[in-house]
């Protein structure tokens, strides 16, 4: 948590802005990464700020502008995602192309190692990386000066161990000290003894762990977690979420081109009529094994952009393909099939496979296409949610312009969700 979250954001951010120590021997004006300073600092902490809409809620806290917040408390997940997962896309235009690199072969890395299925050949693939990160950096930030020794931190040489360390005691996510001080959090929270507050937490962990070691032993006095009101349960961790329409409505011509065909695929008969004229009733909302909840542009689409987390982005498999897609709403199809939840989605372009090859592997850029490439998939085919942010004007001078793209986002670490039983369930709305 320290290593990735605080120690090695702490060392780059000091860097760009150098506020890192001068050496008496060495001169700031040879620090070719010397990038974020005065307009292009301020600029790039309006950048983080503005991305916080499009980071949908089960990212938890959205990084703040860190132009004006990073001495008042930035967080260490606030750094995460504003490293690993924003950076790739906000210092494309910033930095040059062998510092950019190199920024993302750390991500890249850091990406690998934070799922919690990680399988041998991502293990190899982030020591290389990271071998060659700590090749690079010592070429290009230090450059074997010894004035710029103080450059090399621990935490540089660290990162190399992250691999065989994961080998040895399992993935960075679960060991590390974010479910670690998830716990704390919680015991602290049941604490009524404040005279001998230690003694107290310690019997309520102990008290903890037998509940636990019961329900491992007799799984069925865990009580499954209930629905809300009105949910339809689909089976697999998937279930359909109110708000719902009461009356079928009218679908566009466009919607009309893909559901109509995608029912007869699977067998639906229909009616002459309703081919001609058919009627959906929306949903807004599923929740998915991972307790993420989707949400769906018919639901987001009346409220500002600024008072939103945006969820209605979707990783999906189908068909042996991943894609990125945007959900326009959820539905049920006729009887025989109601307990199928589908989905009615726009799905980005490609992503710009130059820029993907450029940032090794780390930013995702691809066009929105709204009504122009309309699919339906069934709601199990949605694997995660994730965010899709809108490129900034470029405020540096390096790369091209992206402006109207949108680079995607994953949470990193997102299976925690599971192990904590955190989800996103809210009222009926």
């Amino acid at each position: 948590m320290h290593l990735v979250a605080i120690n090695i954001p702490d060392l780059f951010i000091s860097l760009w802005r150098s506020t890192i120590q001068c050496d008496p021997n060495d001169s700031r004006s040879t620090w070719r990464f010397m990038v974020l300073t005065k307009d292009t600092w301020e600029a790039h902490g309006k950048a983080v700020a503005a991305t916080t809409p499009y980071l949908p809620g089960s990212f938890d806290r959205a990084p703040r502008n860190i132009a004006d917040k990073l001495t008042s408390g930035y967080k260490a997940w606030e750094h995460l995602i504003h490293l690993y997962c924003l950076c790739p896309a906000l210092l494309y235009n910033v930095l040059p192309e062998v510092f950019y690199r190199n920024l993302c072969k750390l991500v890249r890395g850091v990406r690998l190692l934070y799922q919690c299925n990680i399988s041998h050949a991502d293990i190899m693939e982030a020591s290389a990386l990271f071998i060659m990160f700590e090749k690079d950096y010592e070429l290009i930030y230090y450059e074997r000066k010894t004035a710029r020794l103080h450059f090399v931190w621990q935490s540089i040489h660290s990162v190399t161990h992250i691999p065989t360390e994961t080998e040895r005691l399992g993935p960075e996510i679960i060991f590390s000290q974010w479910p670690m001080e998830r716990l704390l959090g919680e015991l602290g929270l049941q604490i009524r003894n404040h005279s001998n507050a230690y003694a107290n937490m310690a019997e309520i962990a102990v008290r903890r762990c037998r509940t636990n070691a019961i329900h491992a032993m007799i799984p069925a006095l865990t009580e499954p977690q209930s629905l809300p009101r009105g949910a339809i349960d689909l089976g697999g961790g998937y279930a359909l979420l109110r708000r719902s329409e009461d009356k079928a409505t009218p679908i566009t011509d466009a919607e009309k081109c893909v559901i109509v065909p995608y029912l007869e695929s699977m067998g639906v008969a229909m009616s002459a009529y309703w081919t001609s004229n058919p009627t959906i009733s929306r949903w807004a909302h599923v929740i998915l094994p991972n307790k993420q909840v989707v949400r769906s542009l018919w639901r987001e689409a009346d409220t500002p952009v600024e008072k939103l987390r945006i969820a209605c982005n979707v990783k999906i498999y189908d068909n042996g393909v991943y894609m990125i897609a945007e959900v326009q709403y959820f539905f049920q199809a006729p009887h025989p099939h109601r307990n199928s939840g589908l989905a009615l989605m726009s799905t980005y372009s490609d992503p710009d496979q130059d820029l993907l090859n450029y940032s090794e592997n780390t930013l995702y850029s691809c066009k929105y296409q709204g009504a122009r490439n309309l699919k339906v998939v069934n709601v199990t085919s949605i694997q995660a949610v994730v965010a899709m942010i809108p490129h900034p004007a470029p405020y540096g001078p390096h790369g091209r312009n992206l402006e109207g793209n949108f680079f995607l986002a994953e949470k990193l670490g997102l299976d925690l969700l599971q192990f904590t039983h955190t989800d996103e369930i809210t009222a009926d709305e």
